[in-house]
């Protein structure tokens, strides 16, 4: 995450931005090891129910914050913006 933003600004063609998306793919961690036993916590008549609202907020509220935040924050701190979203979102995954 730290070195991200400097190998965007470093690269020069489409190739290199695809290895290092690659990269980041392969090396993106899955869902947490306890997920399935997480789920057991919610009531059984709900359970479904707020697994997938939640999936579906999470996944509507990061859409929102790429696809919008990100453009004005990389228009308004240039490739130093990525960091604003991206460090926040790392330490919250930890």
């Amino acid at each position: 995450v730290l070195i991200l933003p400097l190998c965007i600004i470093q690269s020069t063609a489409a190739w290199q931005v695809f290895c290092l998306q690659a990269l980041l793919v392969v090396c993106l961690g899955g869902g947490t090891p306890a997920h399935a036993i997480l789920i057991k916590c919610f009531p059984v008549c709900r359970r479904f129910t707020a697994t997938t609202l939640e999936y579906a907020l999470t996944r509507s509220l990061m859409h929102v914050v790429t696809a919008f935040g990100l453009v004005y924050l990389t228009e308004w701190f240039s490739h130093w913006g990525i960091w604003i979203i991206a460090l926040p979102a790392t330490v919250a995954f930890f």
